[in-house]
Parts: structure tokens; C-alpha cells; sequence
């Protein structure tokens, strides 16, 4: 089979060699013409490092594709219910109190790879945007400071002038917009216990306060996803709060055309505030005009990428066959990991007739895989061996393969967690047949379509042991009621994006109040965890409960998983400035990487 993943993949070279040697003859032309500038930059630790980079060059036009997401990306109303992922439009143009660290990340110092850089965790990578900074004066609030001097838009820089927003042309941003925002953005709002509490103590002082004290810092944290709006579309009516001509922000781009499922363009603010934190005596943005385009299917999106009609993508790769075909086909477009995403079987360990309600039964499901091959040769070295409960991004808090137990330490269990992510198929037949399975036995596996691939990979590994899974395709709501209805008695597929914050997945699946518990999981040790963890304010006590807890969550296999997959950026060789960011300001913050990028148009078709 994956033999075969790798033939599949070399289809097509025929169909691009001569766009290849098109875009290494520019590369050729560009280079002579390249002007190099060496930057002195700080590191974390405070030593310094040299770096060289090309001059940054204004001018031309990124083209990006959105992300592929279940969602219609067609809004630009704060109320409308959506959150950042149906808000992907405005992610140009309306911006955050905080931001990821550029001159920090893989752009920079390096401090920071590809995939920690993506995390929205603070306060290791948020750095000031809106607010110029902040402070902690106690254990229920914070307090921002609004950076002054940022302005909306001009009245003769938006699409089309909205008489209602006369007064709020060019005006400064405030304090007030913030407190307008959060009240606005009914999304933000909705299922959170303790809502904090957000207000202007003057146009340019920000408290955010909370009930409770709160170690992890939850308000800041959902801070980091609030888009600040203009106070004055209060003046305006409801039915035109949703038209994109409407909208007035601060950000680095400001729309120009919109083509629902089509394609929406951005022209460059021409008196935006922020300058490159890596080139400071640049003043952002470098490229004049912004285009996303909306292709559905990543076939067409690396067609489009290979033919240099998409400058970048991002969020892309169900699968590691496009990076492996890219890495023969086309050398020079770059890839790097944009954020791993767990592949994760939901069983419910809660029915006595459920045969995954057995720990031995899920943990031969995890021994039947073997782990680096499905890493090295069906995605391309573009995954992680596992990543439950947290992912190796947070390494303080992610157990080493060496230093996991070797010897089972939970009731009725029959491996270890070192066992689980270790391929060994007898020891997963004993299991089985010490569960009652000395013959293995059959069950459905539902998948939604997006998932069937992969799921054909695993079916494949566990049939040898004779774990027989009926792949049943379906489409997404069918599949939704499944993973969540009362009875089902097999395993649904399942990858949860949720790799930005190191307690995510126990909040999320873990817990017995988690938000999306579909194994309906209820061992004292997940409730143990996270009260300790939303409790204890140091913060080496809570890395040292959690390592604990860690290896008893793998052994324990409540959600089987196999490897976690890593999204894949792509991007052409004439994208400057650039490493593969997937956001700059964390966790769903698509385009946003574009006011920091530049096109080389020498190189550029």
C-alpha cells in the first residue's frame, strides 16, 4: 500500500517540468539581482545573533488560498455567531489585542519552530498588537494599555463611504472599541463559565476581569482571539452590518472586491501603524494588494500552487502525499509542518458491551500500529509518533518515548504506556485474547470522507491482528450523529485541531464535564488533573502533576489514536520574508502571516 502512496504521487511530473525550469530561470534573473542586509537580532536568552536575509522589496500581490474548513467563510458581521474560523475574512483587516512573536520565530531567532509557533498558549509567545502592553495586578483581572495613535481606515481608502461611520473615518482607535467588541461578538461569549468582564477605565486603559481566580489565564488566553471592531457600526443599520464594504478597521489590509466563494482582495493600507519587527525602519505591509481565492479540494490547490497561480497555502494535507509529491515534483516549493492534528478513534468506554470499553482491547489497537513507518512513509516525516494527551510542542509538559514507564500501572491493564506507542502486534494479540478476543472480532468504523484515507492505512494494520473494522464513508452529519448518539458500539474517527494550549485535549475530551467527551470518559484521574491544573499557581507544580498524570492518560488509550499528522504549509519560492507561519497571531489566524511576508515580482509569473 504504501508502496503504491508513492507511485500515486509521481503522477503528474510530466505536467509540471516545464514550469519548473520557467521558475528556475527567474530564480536565476532574481538572484543577480538580489541586495542582501545582515540583521542583528536578540534572543530569548539575551545573547544576540547575526542573521543575513534579502532586502524586503515593496510592491506586487499574494495570492493565498484559504483554509479548508467546514465552515462557509463568508461573514463579516462580529455578531453573526461565527467565530475566528467563519470570521477568516476579516482577519486582514481587524486585529487583536496581542499577537504571536515574529522576530522570535522561525523567521527570526528561531527561538520558537514552526510548530510551537503556531500555539495561541501566553505569555511564552504573545507579544503587544493593539495593546501596547499589560499587567497583572492580581488573580482576577488584567489590565491593558491601548496603543495610541492607531487609526481606522480613511473615508477615501474604503470600497464605498457609509454615511452612518462618517465620524469614525480615520479616527483613533480606543479603548471603547475593545468593550464594544467583546459585548458585540456573541461567539466569544457563548459557553463560558465566568464570562469575563471588559472595561474602558479610559480611552486608553483596558481591565479584563474575571470571577474566579484563574492560574492558566483563561481571559487572557480568549483575548487572543477577539477582533476589534469599530464602536461606531452601532450607528449603522442591522442589515448592513454583514456587507464587507462596511467594514472599518486597523489592519494592514482594506477590501476592495468580495465574490462570495470565489475570491476576496485587499488593497495595502497606506498609513498602517505596525513596522517589521525584524527590519524595524520598514513600515508594514510590503506587498500593495492581498487576494485569497477559494479552491475546495487540495488537488486543485496544488495544481494552482505548482502553475504559480497561489503564492502560498497553508493548513493543508489530510494525508502527507502532497508533500511527498511535491518533494520530487516540485523541489523548489517550500513545506514545513503548520500545526499536527491528532488521529483519534472515539470508543465508548462507558457500555458494557462496547468491546473498546476494555482498556486491553484499546491498547492493542495503539500496539497493532507501527508508528515510524506510518511517519516516515505515508507522510513524509510530517507527523508525530503520538501526541496524547498534549502534544511535543509543549515540551515541559509532553513525556519522552525513553522516559515512559515500562510496566502497566492502571487496573486491568495489559501494556504500559511505553507498550501502547510501541508497534508489537503479539503482545496486541495477547491483549486481545486476555480480553476475551483470542480470535479478534469485527466492528464498524465510521468515518466522514475527508478521513477515509487514512483510516484505510490503520484498517489495514489492525486486520492483521484481527481487529476487523468495516469502514463505513459517510458524510459529515451522519457521521457527527454517530460520534455523539448514545449506542454506537464501534469507533468513529476523529482530528481534533486542538494542539494550541498543552491542557486542550483533557479540557476538551477528558474530563467528565468536557465540552466534547464522545467516549464518555469518567476515570478520577482526568478530574484529578484538571483540578490541579486550574488551581495551583506554580507553575512547576503543575508541570510536575501533569508529567505524572501524562503516561497514566497513554496507557489508559481512553480516545485510540494513531500518529498526529501535520498540516502542511506550502509555499512558492518567490514568497520572501518567509518560513512557513501558519498564523502570527495564533490559533486561527489564516492571511494573517501576509503583512509580514513580501513577493519577489522578478520571480513571480
Amino acid at each position: 500500500m504504501l508502496h503504491s502512496i508513492r507511485r500515486a504521487a509521481a503522477v503528474g511530473l510530466g505536467l509540471v517540468l516545464a514550469a519548473t525550469a520557467l521558475f528556475a530561470s527567474a530564480a536565476e534573473e532574481a538572484a543577480a539581482e538580489a541586495e542582501f542586509v545582515t540583521v542583528e537580532l536578540t534572543k530569548l536568552d539575551g545573547t544576540t545573533m547575526t542573521r543575513e536575509y534579502e532586502k524586503p522589496r515593496y510592491g506586487g500581490t499574494i495570492t493565498m488560498n484559504r483554509e479548508i474548513l467546514l465552515v462557509s467563510f463568508s461573514l463579516w458581521d462580529p455578531r453573526s455567531g461565527g467565530g475566528p474560523h467563519e470570521l477568516a475574512n476579516v482577519q486582514p483587516t481587524n486585529q487583536r489585542l496581542s499577537q504571536l512573536d515574529w522576530a522570535h520565530g522561525p523567521s527570526g531567532t528561531g527561538d520558537y519552530d514552526v510548530r510551537q509557533y503556531t500555539a495561541a498558549n501566553p505569555p511564552a509567545l504573545a507579544v503587544p498588537m493593539l495593546a501596547e502592553s499589560w499587567t497583572i495586578p492580581n488573580q482576577t483581572s488584567m489590565v491593558f494599555k491601548i496603543r495610541k495613535g492607531i487609526r481606522f481606515w480613511a473615508e477615501e481608502d474604503v470600497a464605498q463611504a457609509n454615511p452612518g461611520l462618517q465620524a469614525d473615518y480615520g479616527r483613533e482607535l480606543t479603548a471603547h472599541d475593545v468593550v464594544f467588541s467583546k459585548n458585540t461578538s456573541n461567539w466569544y461569549q457563548q459557553g463560558l463559565p465566568g464570562v469575563a468582564t471588559y472595561t474602558a477605565l479610559d480611552d486608553y486603559t483596558l481591565e479584563v476581569s474575571w470571577p474566579e481566580p484563574d492560574p492558566l489565564l483563561t481571559a487572557f488566553q480568549l483575548s487572543m482571539y477577539l477582533f476589534v471592531f469599530n464602536s461606531g457600526m452601532a450607528n449603522i443599520p442591522d442589515s448592513e452590518w454583514g456587507d464587507w464594504q462596511n467594514a472599518l478597521g486597523t489592519g494592514a489590509y482594506i477590501p476592495t472586491d468580495y465574490v462570495p466563494g470565489s475570491t476576496v482582495t485587499y488593497k495595502r493600507n497606506p498609513n498602517y501603524w505596525e513596522n517589521d519587527p525584524i527590519h524595524p525602519e520598514n513600515q508594514l505591509p510590503y506587498a500593495d494588494n492581498l487576494r485569497i481565492v477559494d479552491f475546495d479540494d487540495e488537488a486543485s490547490i496544488i495544481a494552482a500552487l505548482r502553475a504559480g497561480q497561489l503564492d502560498l497555502t497553508n493548513g493543508l494535507g489530510s494525508s502527507g502525499k502532497w508533500g511527498l509529491q511535491l518533494k520530487d515534483t516540485n523541489p523548489e516549493i517550500g513545506q514545513a509542518p503548520a500545526a499536527p492534528t491528532p488521529t483519534v478513534w472515539v470508543p465508548r468506554v462507558d457500555l458494557p458491551d462496547n468491546p473498546f470499553s476494555d482498556i486491553k482491547v484499546r491498547q492493542a489497537l495503539m500496539m497493532a500500529i507501527p508508528r515510524d513507518e506510518v511517519v516516515e512513509d505515508f507522510y513524509g516525516g510530517f507527523a508525530l509518533q503520538y501526541s496524547y494527551p498534549t502534544f511535543p510542542t509543549f515540551p515541559d509538559y509532553f513525556v519522552e518515548y525513553e522516559d515512559l514507564p515500562t510496566e502497566p500501572t492502571l487496573p486491568g491493564s495489559c501494556a504500559s504506556a511505553r507498550d501502547v506507542v510501541t508497534y508489537n502486534p503479539d503482545k496486541a494479540r495477547d491483549c486481545l485474547a486476555q480480553a476475551g478476543f483470542p480470535d479478534g472480532f469485527e466492528f464498524d468504523l465510521w468515518s466522514p470522507p475527508g478521513e477515509a484515507e487514512f483510516n484505510e492505512l490503520y484498517q489495514g494494520y489492525w486486520n492483521e491482528v484481527g481487529i476487523r473494522a468495516n469502514l463505513k464513508v459517510v458524510e459529515g452529519a451522519v457521521w457527527q450523529s454517530v460520534k455523539d448518539r448514545e449506542d454506537h458500539l464501534g469507533l468513529t474517527s476523529w482530528t481534533p485541531g486542538m494542539w494550541q494550549q498543552q491542557y486542550e485535549l483533557l479540557f476538551n475530551q477528558l474530563t467528565s464535564n468536557a465540552t466534547v467527551n464522545s467516549a464518555r470518559t469518567s476515570e478520577p484521574m482526568y478530574d484529578a488533573i484538571a483540578a490541579i491544573v486550574t488551581t495551583e499557581f506554580d507553575e512547576q507544580k503543575r508541570i510536575a502533576a501533569y508529567r505524572e498524570f501524562f503516561p497514566k492518560a497513554l496507557e489508559d488509550s481512553a480516545y485510540p489514536h494513531g500518529v498526529a499528522f501535520d498540516k502542511l504549509t506550502f509555499w512558492n519560492p518567490w514568497v520572501k520574508g518567509y518560513s512557513g507561519e501558519m498564523s502570527n497571531v495564533g490559533i486561527q489566524g489564516w492571511h494573517s502571516v501576509a503583512k509580514n511576508i513580501w513577493i519577489d515580482q522578478n520571480m513571480q509569473p
